[in-house]
């Protein structure tokens, strides 16, 4: 068969997949709102090496991923895997403890996940270049040694308060994008990780009780060219900080109503847009 592209949504009473398996050659899948499937069936894709894209969504039963031998997944190929999705599994515990081994893996999208509550030991493959995780309330750790991943440009984490420090080492110093909402517990640790991120383009911060002034005591990288606070009811002032930020080109400041005043020395001469 030359299907590459399936999409299996809304088969509440789907269980199972046939013996023979998919299409040996689909590199896209998608598995949405099978509320009834608890695994992905051993074999389910035993003829495929092309997979490069997998969305599970939807699927309250999914417990987990069942482990093959080595760096597979049961049932899954895992070695052209680019994009893997997973969103509102409400039951899923874990994902794969071999991940770390994907070797072809660049982005990883976890949503609505309240069950899962840590990352593999392993941690993550070092050619991820992209990761979200977003309203995953029970989770109460980042991947291991992330201070390793010297491909990851794009982290965004939003809806995770169970999540209380950064990993040992830190973030790596290759971030360009760095997207922290509604993480209340992770605020307290950030300053010292940002003036570490020596390549950092793209801050967003939202969601922070009890800041009156930004950026205060956080030294922000001066490699910044586009920084957005959003959702500090308590925010105050804008301290110094500001003109040191010699590439910044856009500035937002949205929902912060107590902010009184912007910083004495002004904005730095690069800025192209604002909007308050």
């Amino acid at each position: 068969s030359s299907l590459a592209w399936l999409r299996i949504e809304g088969c509440p009473s789907l269980s199972s997949f046939p013996e023979m398996g998919l299409p040996s050659m689909l590199t896209h899948l998608t598995i949405e709102e099978c509320e009834a499937l608890e695994f992905l069936p051993e074999g389910m894709m035993h003829n495929n090496t092309n997979l490069e894209y997998l969305c599970v969504s939807g699927c309250s039963s999914l417990l987990s991923f069942p482990e093959g031998p080595e760096s597979s997944v049961r049932g899954l190929p895992t070695s052209h895997l680019k994009s893997f999705m997973i969103n509102d599994c409400e039951n899923l515990c874990s994902l794969p403890d071999v991940m770390h081994n994907f070797s072809s893996l660049q982005e990883l999208r976890v949503y609505e996940c309240p069950a899962l509550v840590d990352f593999p030991e392993g941690g993550l493959p070092d050619n991820l270049i992209s990761l979200w995780i977003e309203n995953c309330e029970n989770l109460n750790s980042l991947p291991n040694r992330m201070i390793d991943l010297s491909s990851l440009q794009e982290l965004y984490i939003k809806g995770c308060p169970s999540i209380m420090v950064f990993p040992e080492g830190g973030l790596p110093t290759n971030l360009e994008s760095l997207r922290i909402m509604n993480c209340e517990n992770l605020m307290p640790w950030l300053g010292m990780q940002l003036q570490k991120l020596v390549s950092l383009r793209n801050f967003s911060i939202r969601g922070c009780q009890g800041l009156l002034s930004f950026p205060g005591e956080w030294l922000l990288p001066t490699s910044l060219t586009s920084l957005c606070i959003s959702g500090l009811p308590d925010l105050k002032t804008l301290s110094e900080g500001f003109q040191q930020l010699t590439s910044l080109e856009k500035l937002e400041i949205i929902e912060c109503n107590k902010l009184l005043s912007l910083p004495e020395e002004g904005l730095p001469s690069s800025l192209s847009y604002l909007e308050i």
